[in-house]
């Protein structure tokens, strides 16, 4: 999930920068409350990262030029959406996202984890964010196979006893109120039974041949945890096919994540793209500071380290005098002569804390004039598609030819093919990479672009919403 919360201008002409924040949540609940005339959607946060992004010259895909991450209060975000305006919603066309969605009024609060006695006021841009969206992503579903389930609108009711929960899978949404009225009068479900499913014969042909449903034993984990029910028996009924689902002890489900090795302590910021001459940045760590910590610093940026009573800063190194500028130019941004900056635009340096036993380390970048293109964000399949772009002096926006684009990382240790394709290395991966792509076409001038890819940090989905939202 993420939220805008802060913008500012820095410079008219050069960049304009966003502040994001991103919150990822260690659990989502979603519970039918007051004999299902409400939904709870309970959010567990574990994390927020800030991501501080720019476009050039106000125009392009936003670069993320800052990362770092925030401890996170332990709380409880509720929302509460009424039944009949609200649905669970499946889309396997767009990366198989099971969400909560509603079209009504929906409220929230926070509230202890385990107290939901009295809650409280979320800020104003949590429900500014919901408002628009109308929508929760839980999560990522394992795809069914059948043309016929890839965007189903997902309906829950209950009967006469709390215990019966029964489920419609349809592909058109429907009234709320007709759909439950349908549902008393044509079923009537066995008492003991955890979950119930009506499968019509509209939108699932099998049914009309007596047999089950396509991914039966699929469907069922888009209405409870993944894992933890599977089909018991089934039936033809009125209007189609009744499967009843029984509870099993938990399987695992979740596809292969890439694992990142989690250092004992956090530096932040944890990444971050400097100008030359820009002001100190304060560095410490993320939630648990580490004990009489040592800061060095090493690389071809030039930056140094200093210290301010018990605080510790980063101070980029400055611009080197004589820098010559092509104008008028080929792009909008001028770009640097290579003669008057004969060594590369961006260079890092590597800080490193050393303490209690360990030691941890953050990479930091330093352009040296301004970049004149801007890196878009694409999906390629399961990777991530860069393409370098920038904007000509009629702010014409220009791809620069695969062929013709020089990529270099600069910190961390993902892959960049010669296609543009950016893959986190296999083994061991770094959280974060840093990249440069040089348009190699005019060997007179700096034609550059430097953006952060938070992979795999964050998930493809996220890293793209990113530049999108």
């Amino acid at each position: 999930m993420s939220i805008p919360r802060l913008f500012s201008t820095l410079n008219h002409r050069v960049s304009r920068l966003f502040v994001q924040g991103l919150r990822k949540f260690s659990r989502i609940e979603v519970i039918a409350t007051g004999n299902l005339y409400y939904y709870e959607a309970n959010l567990y946060p574990s994390r927020e990262f800030l991501m501080f992004t720019k476009r050039l010259a106000n125009l392009g895909e936003k670069q993320i030029i800052r990362l770092t991450e925030a401890s996170v209060a332990e709380t409880r975000l509720r929302i509460t959406l009424p039944a009949d305006s609200s649905y669970l919603r499946y889309r396997a066309q767009d990366e198989s996202v099971l969400s909560i969605e509603w079209s009504g009024e929906n409220y929230y609060a926070y509230y202890d984890p385990k107290d939901s006695s009295s809650g409280t006021a979320v800020p104003a841009e949590y429900a500014d964010y919901y408002d628009r969206q109308k929508k929760i992503e839980v999560a990522i579903m394992p795809c069914p196979g059948n043309a016929k389930l890839q965007d189903l609108y997902i309906y829950m009711m209950t009967l006469d006893s709390l215990r019966d929960r029964l489920f419609a899978f349809l592909q058109q949404p429907v009234a709320y109120e007709n759909l439950a009225g349908e549902m008393r009068q044509h079923l009537a479900p066995a008492s003991q039974a955890p979950l119930f499913g009506l499968f019509p014969e509209s939108s699932f042909p099998e049914v009309a041949q007596g047999k089950a449903p396509v991914d039966n034993a699929c469907l069922s984990h888009l209405i409870t945890p993944p894992g933890s029910t599977e089909p018991d028996s089934g039936m033809i009924t009125t209007g189609g096919w009744q499967s009843r689902y029984k509870q099993v002890p938990k399987k695992p489900w979740n596809p292969s994540e890439v694992s990142i090795a989690e250092p004992r302590y956090k530096i932040a910021p944890h990444s971050q793209v400097f100008h030359a001459g820009d002001d100190k940045e304060q560095l410490g760590f993320v939630a648990t500071p580490m004990p009489g910590a040592n800061w060095s610093v090493a690389g071809d940026a030039g930056g140094t380290i200093v210290k301010e009573g018990n605080d510790h800063f980063y101070v980029p190194a400055i611009r080197p005098p004589g820098i010559a500028f092509k104008v008028p130019g080929g792009t909008l941004i001028p770009a640097a002569t290579r003669a008057s900056l004969p060594r590369l635009p961006a260079r890092t340096d590597v800080l490193t804390a050393t303490g209690d036993g360990v030691s941890t380390s953050v990479s930091f970048v330093t352009t040296f004039t301004y970049p004149t293109n801007f890196i878009r964000f694409t999906r390629r399949g399961d990777a991530l598609q860069l393409n370098c772009q920038y904007f000509n002096a009629d702010s014409e926006e220009v791809p620069v030819p695969p062929d013709s684009v020089e990529w270099h990382i600069l910190a961390g240790n993902g892959v960049v093919s010669a296609e543009g394709v950016f893959t986190p290395e296999s083994a061991a991966p770094s959280a974060v990479t840093v990249v440069m792509a040089v348009d190699a076409r005019n060997l007179d001038e700096w034609r550059f672009a430097v953006t952060i890819i938070p992979l795999p940090l964050l998930s493809l989905r996220d890293v793209l919403r990113l530049q999108q939202e």
